[in-house]
């Protein structure tokens, strides 16, 4: 294997999402999960169906942060939250009475397991003058260092558009 990688950077979502069947605890199924959905164009390429949405899984991106020995995060879509009145991300969740705080590896688990939240406060929809991490609202810095709290892990890039321009850099990458 590669003996010469001195870094790993992971991507995940502001929010999660899931393709096809399983066990998705943070799923939602209402309103605020349609909201993201298109606010995200989370839809199918091929087949146009909708992605299953859902908030950020702290639990299961600790575990990934962990698995992958990553070194930082790259958190994309965090504009598709803008606008959400009290995000939440899930911190660990509920089996059969107990707190579970890490990942349950066992599906079974995981499909009978309820999400503990955490409410954050939320910001504006849009970053059209965003153009360096100072800029970000107030409420999505406390966003990001919560996720980065939670995971063990820095967030290093973030992306608030689709374009290239609209991706920034918050500590040094390289």
């Amino acid at each position: 294997g590669p003996t010469r990688i001195s870094q790993v950077i992971g991507v995940a979502k502001a929010y999660t999402t899931r393709v096809g069947d399983g066990p998705f605890p943070c799923e939602l199924k209402d309103a605020t999960g349609d909201a993201i959905r298109t606010r995200g164009h989370e839809y199918g390429t091929s087949t146009g169906r909708p992605r299953r949405v859902g908030w950020l899984d702290a639990t299961i991106l600790r575990y990934a942060v962990r698995v992958n020995n990553l070194q930082g995060l790259a958190v994309t879509r965090v504009d598709t939250l803008g606008g959400i009145e009290q995000p939440k991300i899930c911190t660990g969740y509920r089996y059969r009475g107990r707190l579970l705080e890490e990942f349950p590896l066992d599906l079974r688990v995981l499909a009978e397991c309820q999400p503990v939240y955490e409410e954050l406060a939320g910001w504006t929809a849009d970053f059209p003058q965003v153009t360096r991490e100072a800029d970000l609202p107030a409420a999505c810095l406390c966003y990001l260092q919560r996720v980065e709290e939670l995971v063990g892990c820095p967030v290093m890039l973030v992306s608030i558009g689709r374009e290239r321009s609209q991706t920034l850099e918050r500590k040094p990458v390289f």
